[in-house]
């Protein structure tokens, strides 16, 4: 597994791009993180989502995904430029 690797989703709606990183140097270990990042057809970014484990109760990880708000594109008046609103982070299992 290499250190990073990148794959590109073009033709899916909504079009996304995943990195994988690998997590560890030892070449026996697997583990790697995955990153998500969604975007919309003028090429911005609409969320991201990242890997993480969280404890919720006792010391038993859970495994979930750190996730941006979906950024929503919001047209301002005619002599402002357009203003990108983003909800809260939340982890989701």
């Amino acid at each position: 597994m290499p250190a990073v690797a990148m794959s590109y989703y073009h033709a899916q709606k909504p079009a996304r791009a995943v990195t994988r990183n690998k997590l560890s140097f030892d070449a026996l270990d697997q583990t790697k993180l995955d990153t998500v990042i969604f975007i919309d057809r003028l090429k911005r970014v609409i969320q991201t989502k990242k890997e993480g484990e969280v404890l919720v109760s006792g010391t038993t990880p859970t495994y979930g995904m750190n996730v941006s708000g979906i950024m929503s594109m919001i047209k301002a008046e005619p002599s402002r430029a357009s203003t990108v609103r983003n909800s809260s982070t939340v982890m989701t299992t």
